[in-house]
């Protein structure tokens, strides 16, 4: 199978500008830089060391009520309103010009928005760029990432026309009878090397064959072409369940297979990318194997819309991981690891934990100890702490100490404790349902950020008001049939905490009314309801918060 049967793409650049050059960012020590953002939350940046961008943002991202805009609410309109300040906010940590953006893609599937921006210079597009993110029903901010060049100086004042464009490029084709499929449109070219980056002014032109000719591209053959083919071979295989493609037309490719990266990956220019789209293709139909048929061909649907975009291998498997978490609450985190990794496709998962006390008395003293497994590398341990509200930041005290275990006395304080253990570059919060990022070895070699979320237990606090609406994570998660949600409120409120599933249908309602202002905490039995994900949202005024919770029957 293939995208792009008959479609010739030009990028006519003769006769049209001196081009620019811009210095890219000199590498960091490592791919993951630690960064804070104006809310207090502390996030883990992938960089991209060839644009200077935040490739990849992990951590607590912002949910769109913290802009003033309500996620059952939102459009078109609200998101392209959302986005102006949010990336007003994020550009220190995105590395982006927010003069620089202009938006390609703004849809909906009804359960997520997937939002897609380009670096333009004057409007102008910049090829290859992306600054994207995924908005869940809920409105917290599930992907974020940016691929986008630093300080780039172009012309964008063409010195030749689209009909010229036109011209140069049917003549180049004249020999298969091209037709226009679709207007010729300026967009800045970057050309890169290690060290800097060449940018021109570009005409785009886009033909059509009359006499078909083997499928040519205006990119490289990369992992984003073998994607291209890997995965329109797997939708094509699930048609009838049968792993090997079109064996009776010749084709054969069996998705069965165990194609490993780099091992079976042909780099070179006149690679085959239907050969090397073999191992993404046998990595999700392995996944299809262990977690069936139906969750797995949701997944791959739903990395596929996921923004920021996935053009390689590693950013393919975390936006399904991102997803399973998302849909299914991770419940397949370790069956779709095993199975990219069966392909090469990651380093071994990861594991960190951390056991010890959910709560303190005043004076009492408590021990926390985490433990490690899978990876590669050695392991290195670092402890923080952190006593304050929820929601209000606060600053880590750290580092505490480098072995195994951690050991402090919680003060009287009408505050939250929370421990946190580095292991590597993984960070585990206790008191609170995080979701976490590791990766195997941030010093060098190939990395493999893993989202995943992890119940550690209640938060130790003593009585006292938060400062702002609160809600904790239910306890225990998964339940059965009963589990209990704490909250607080700031002040005597109108408060609604309901329970909705999947399709926005309310299945409970546990309070409606005036709360006085304090901690509280309310036990749901969901004995008549059938297994599955719920969703428990609380409404104070005009702040509304959302989470999730797994019934298991």
């Amino acid at each position: 199978m293939t995208m792009r049967r008959t479609i010739f793409a030009l990028f006519v650049t003769l006769m049209l500008v001196t081009p620019a050059f811009a210095q890219l960012q000199a590498p960091v020590g490592h791919n993951m830089v630690r960064m804070q953002d104006k809310f207090g939350h502390e996030v883990l940046v992938q960089m991209n060391q060839r644009t200077g961008s935040a490739h990849r943002v992990y951590g607590v991202l912002p949910n769109v009520t913290a802009y003033g805009y309500q996620p059952q609410n939102l459009d078109s309109l609200s998101i392209e309103g959302f986005s102006k300040k949010f990336f007003s906010d994020y550009s220190g940590i995105l590395k982006i010009n927010p003069d620089e953006t202009r938006i390609i893609q703004l849809e909906t599937n009804g359960k997520f928005w997937f939002v897609t921006y380009k670096q333009a210079i004057n409007g102008v597009p910049i090829h290859g760029t992306q600054i994207g993110y995924t908005i869940d029903r809920t409105g917290d901010m599930i992907a974020l990432g940016a691929d986008a060049y630093q300080n780039v100086s172009v012309s964008t004042i063409p010195k030749i026309g689209s009909a010229q464009a036109i011209a140069a490029a049917e003549k180049a084709m004249s020999a298969t009878s091209p037709k226009l499929r679709t207007p010729a449109a300026l967009v800045v070219y970057p050309i890169t090397s290690d060290s800097t980056a060449t940018f021109r002014l570009t005409w785009k032109v886009t033909l059509t064959s009359f006499k078909p000719m083997r499928d040519i591209t205006y990119y490289n053959y990369d992992q984003g072409s073998a994607m291209d083919e890997g995965l329109a071979d797997y939708w094509a295989c699930t048609y009838n369940n049968d792993p090997v493609e079109a064996e009776d037309c010749g084709v054969g490719r069996d998705l069965q297979n165990t194609d490993t990266y780099p091992t079976d990956y042909d780099s070179s220019p006149s690679a085959d990318p239907h050969q090397n789209g073999l191992i993404v293709s046998g990595a999700c139909w392995d996944m299809r194997q262990s977690i069936g048929a139906t969750i797995a061909s949701d997944l791959v649907f739903g990395a596929l819309e996921m923004s920021p975009h996935a053009y390689n291998f590693d950013d393919f498997e975390t936006n399904v991981i991102t997803m399973d978490d998302e849909s299914y609450e991770g419940n397949h985190l370790s069956q779709i690891q095993a199975a990219f990794n069966n392909h090469g496709i990651s380093t071994p998962m990861l594991t960190v934990g951390v056991s010890g006390p959910s709560s303190l008395s005043t004076g009492q003293r408590g021990t926390w100890t985490v433990s490690a497994s899978g990876g590669s590398g050695s392991y290195t341990y670092t402890w923080y702490l952190k006593s304050a509200d929820p929601q209000t930041g606060g600053n880590w005290i750290g580092p505490l100490g480098s072995s195994t275990s951690f050991s402090t006395t919680m003060e009287g304080r009408d505050q939250y404790l929370y421990v946190r253990a580095d292991v590597v570059s993984s960070d585990l919060y206790f008191g609170t349902r995080y979701k976490y990022v590791v990766c195997s070895d941030c010093n060098g070699g190939p990395l493999r950020p893993t989202m995943s979320a992890e119940m550690v237990g209640n938060s130790a606090r003593s009585a006292g008001v938060p400062k702002t609406l609160v809600i904790g994570q239910n306890f225990p998660n998964p339940f059965n049939p009963t589990t209990e949600i704490s909250f607080g409120v700031p002040k005597d409120e109108k408060v609604t905490l309901a329970v909705y599933d999947l399709l926005g249908r309310r299945v409970a309602t546990l309070v409606n009314g005036e709360i006085g202002a304090g901690f509280h905490t309310v036990t749901w039995d969901a004995s008549r309801l059938a297994s599955g994900v719920y969703i428990y949202r609380i409404t104070a005024g005009d702040y509304i918060q959302s989470r999730r919770m797994l019934l298991i029957k």
